[in-house]
């Protein structure tokens, strides 16, 4: 199973599913899960774009001390909501990443001087 899902910003933002923790505070349960790498203040801005048209997005906290993206469950979701908060992560991620990707476009790879081309 693949656990990773990449962005297109400055290399891959992908969840670190092998650190998901949770905590439980009364009726609902704070999850924990990392970010492969630290946001940058573009990919910041685009999340908090993103939560302001899309109020389902919210839920999603970024700590970006921690690199670790957090949500909460009630306790009555049990596993299955847990798994769907990951998921609709991930599609966050891979949102932000095409957001991404089309405002910035590719910069051109400089080519070496000490290559000739010959017609």
């Amino acid at each position: 199973m693949n656990d990773t899902l990449p962005g297109q910003f400055g290399g891959d933002i992908r969840l670190e599913h092998a650190t998901l923790r949770g905590e439980p505070s009364g009726a609902e349960t704070r999850y924990t899960v990392a970010l492969s790498r630290a946001a940058d203040p573009q990919w910041v801005g685009a999340l908090r774009e993103v939560q302001a048209e899309m109020p389902q997005h919210r839920r999603f906290q970024l700590d970006r001390t921690a690199s670790v993206l957090a949500f909460s469950c009630r306790s009555v979701e049990g596993p299955s909501g847990v798994f769907e908060m990951l998921q609709r992560a991930e599609s966050l991620l891979e949102m932000l990443g095409r957001r991404l990707e089309v405002a910035t476009p590719p910069q051109p790879v400089p080519i070496s001087p000490s290559i000739r081309r010959t017609a």
